[in-house]
């Protein structure tokens, strides 16, 4: 084993902190890494996906915890997203180390301390009803963003409103945009429907009016002899 491997730390991520893993295991996961292995044995229950960077289970793939190969130098380099903790899901192959050397934390699983998670991929609701479940269990406050959230606070190097790069709100709105027109629709039909009533009942009592009329002129025509009475000059009817 070359001395360069040997001097590579490596770390896992716990709940909130890295931890460094062992001296002889920095050593062991170093060897794999410089000699392009897929993976590297951990323990009899677990081991490192060098090519995902994850520490998983052997049982239990979904199991997994985030993987770091130090450089001997501290990895953050600004403050900009400090103290935000992400998980991040859908394709995120050098996100995670945008989030670390921003400030940021990354947690690989849900708990509480997660106050934002990142979707990464071209379609953002899609990766979302593939964890369903996840959304389910996430805490009320616990913002879930695209990536461009995290793009944005790194450019301007401060933290920017999530609020235009919430997925849940715009699919929300989106739904709601649908219900109110489906609303709207069904008022307009019902105005509609109440205008022809009205109309209908105008010419019903037009038709009674009408009806009336020619009754009377009937009984007048069907009395038959008229009467009169005589004034000074002349028969008055």
């Amino acid at each position: 084993m070359s001395e360069t491997s040997s001097s590579q730390p490596w770390f896992w991520f716990g709940e909130t902190t890295w931890e460094p893993y062992s001296k002889e295991m920095c050593e062991k996961l170093e060897d794999g890494y410089q000699s392009a292995k897929k993976e590297v044995k951990v323990d009899d229950q677990r081991f490192v996906d060098l090519e995902e960077m994850l520490q998983k289970r052997y049982d239990d793939h979904t199991k997994k915890r985030v993987v770091r190969r130090g450089l001997g130098i501290e990895v953050k380099t600004t403050e900009t997203l400090d103290p935000y903790v992400f998980l991040v899901i859908g394709n995120h192959n050098t996100v995670n180390q945008l989030i670390e050397t921003n400030g940021g934390l990354i947690s690989a699983h849900l708990t509480k301390r997660v106050t934002h998670i990142v979707v990464c991929g071209d379609d953002p609701l899609t990766v979302l009803t593939a964890h369903r479940e996840l959304i389910e269990n996430m805490s009320p406050k616990t913002k879930v963003v695209k990536l461009d959230f995290v793009k944005e606070c790194v450019a301007k190097g401060k933290k920017v409103s999530s609020q235009p790069y919430e997925i849940l709100n715009s699919a929300e709105k989106e739904e709601d945009s649908k219900s109110e027109t489906k609303i709207d629709k069904g008022e307009k039909e019902e105005e509609k429907e109440s205008e022809k009533e009205k109309e209908k009942g105008k010419e019903k009592g037009k038709s009674k009016v009408d009806d009336d009329k020619t009754d009377e002129e009937k009984t007048d025509d069907e009395s038959g002899a008229k009467w009169f009475w005589q004034s000074e000059t002349k028969w008055v009817p």
